[in-house]
């Protein structure tokens, strides 16, 4: 076999479905429809794993923008991707708390703190997974961090290293030492004896 068609063959075997539109490219649209060439296209996949990792590999080709406006639009677009899993997969135990973990983390970096602590609530509330828990609740002490709730910050990453101290995970004891690190530098904001 030729060897440029065996690579063309693997490549449309195993490519990953276009994810935006391109300038001129945006398809046929409906009579009078205007075409938006920003559209985000999001494939639906057989499985939720599938869908998670598309969400998360979209996620991993952006550049952030430090300007919060034009970040704002691509954690909305981040969102769409990761909305798709919980709306494909509503039951699915693993990746849907997996899912809110990343629109909270989406909703943080778009400065929409309530809708973070939302989200995370609601993966600590859908997961018996300990990182998940564990990462849940590490992500609202941060943002109570950013609120100036440095007393209830520091509540949730001493819950944090009692409940999760002996962890075998290595991923939840990550949480637990960056628990640990924050845990002693949160600004102490009880009254000093004179």
């Amino acid at each position: 076999m030729n060897c440029r068609i065996l690579v063309f063959v693997v490549f449309t075997l195993f490519a990953v479905p276009a994810v935006l539109t391109l300038p001129g490219c945006a398809g046929k649209m409906g009579a009078g429809r205007k075409s938006d060439e920003n559209a985000l296209v999001i494939p639906d996949f057989p499985t939720a794993k599938d869908q998670f990792q598309f969400a998360r590999m979209y996620q991993n080709s952006q550049l952030i923008a430090p300007e919060l406006e034009r970040r704002r639009g691509q954690m909305a677009k981040i969102g769409e991707c990761y909305q798709r899993v919980i709306t494909n997969f509503p039951n699915d135990q693993t990746y849907v708390p997996l899912t809110y973990l990343e629109l909270g983390d989406c909703a943080a970096q778009s400065d929409e703190l309530q809708m973070a602590l939302s989200y995370y609530e609601k993966a600590n509330a859908a997961s018996q997974d300990d990182f998940v828990k564990a990462r849940a609740q590490y992500s609202t002490a941060r943002i109570y961090d950013i609120q100036k709730r440095y007393e209830e910050a520091k509540a949730i990453y001493k819950s944090i290293m009692e409940q999760y101290g002996k962890s075998e995970s290595g991923k939840v004891r990550d949480v637990v030492n960056r628990s640990a690190q924050l845990y002693f530098k949160v600004q102490d904001t009880s009254p000093q004896p004179k």
